[in-house]
């Protein structure tokens, strides 16, 4: 049994430094081996080392897409007997799951203390738990995809603009979101938003043999805690691990529920001012464009429904 399988994206954004060291302090440790997701390897050759070898800890180096890419081979073709202790290094250019269940450093530091916990067996004091978003259905992909957000419609448009425009000017990780949050606000409530964007999508979700149908600004669904910005732009969740969230189109006020919506302050708005959110074990969502999976791209179609359920959970370190 190998105790640690580390994981490194090399073409992760900021593996493009500071990656050497990180590959040194693994060195150092004889009970880790390492494995390079780069041009030469890819992810499904180091899930079936992963499945051959049975880690106790799997360490991703990477961001969400990197992690998205792990899960939905490790809980998918290459699912393991025994799931491992999963710990992320946020070293992406997004980093939200590991903002809530991975490591609060990507620092070579962070992972000599974590090895230093796996050799004393002090791992299970900070393991915190998650569900895992599992999507079926999803158009060109016979296997479903799993991660930890989806997001769609407006959503979509959010991270064009991060990525087409912020990121360039030298703003990243959670500074680029706060900037695009506060673009987007304000260019709706001045009626000058993007060209081509943020036009709404028609959206109908069904649960437990209800429907609901209606033109959707976006639309969310998590099993995370906490978003960006530490936001939690959920409820009525009645302690589901999966929930979603929706904005009708037009957004009604948008601006003035934004910190409601984000954080609860000073109140949750009501879904007769356009707002909705709910907790579910299992939904079926019909929706035609591209929508997103932990920054990764995928398409869906309406007249084949995607599935969205959560049966999966995992023990990830945090400290």
């Amino acid at each position: 049994m190998t105790p640690v399988i580390l994981v490194h994206n090399a073409r992760s954004t900021r593996n493009s430094k500071g990656l050497e060291a990180l590959k040194e302090v693994a060195a150092a440790d004889t009970s880790v081996t390492q494995l390079f997701f780069d041009e030469r390897t890819d992810l499904d050759e180091i899930a079936a080392v992963v499945q051959a070898a049975v880690p106790s800890l799997l360490i991703v180096n990477g961001g969400d897409g990197t992690v998205q890419g792990v899960l939905t081979r490790l809980l998918g073709r290459f699912r393991p007997a025994t799931l491992p202790h999963l710990a992320v290094l946020p070293r992406g250019m997004a980093n939200m799951t590991a903002g809530d269940c991975g490591l609060r450093s990507r620092n070579p530091a962070a992972l000599r203390e974590l090895l230093e916990r796996v050799a004393h067996g002090r791992i299970e004091e900070t393991t915190t738990h998650r569900r895992v978003l599992k999507v079926e259905g999803v158009v060109g992909r016979e296997e479903a995809v799993y991660g930890m957000f989806a997001g769609f419609a407006g959503i979509m448009d959010a991270i064009r603009l991060t990525t087409g425009k912020v990121h360039k000017t030298g703003l990243k990780g959670e500074w680029s979101h706060l900037v695009t949050l506060i673009s987007l606000l304000f260019g709706l409530a001045i009626g000058r938003k993007p060209h081509g964007a943020l036009d709404g999508e028609p959206m109908r979700v069904t649960i437990e043999g209800k429907t609901r149908q209606r033109r959707e600004l976006l639309w969310l669904a998590t099993t995370l805690d906490h978003l960006v910005l530490r936001s939690r732009p959920f409820w009525n969740d009645a302690d589901s691990d999966l929930r979603f969230t929706s904005i009708a189109y037009p957004p009604p006020r948008l601006i003035r529920h934004a910190a409601g919506i984000l954080y609860g302050w000073p109140a949750r708005p009501s879904e007769a001012q356009g707002f909705f959110s709910q907790g579910t074990d299992r939904l079926s969502l019909n929706y035609t464009g591209t929508f997103t999976i932990d920054g990764e791209f995928f398409e869906a179609a309406m007249h084949q429904p995607l599935t969205l359920s959560a049966p999966d959970e995992l023990a990830f370190v945090r400290f």
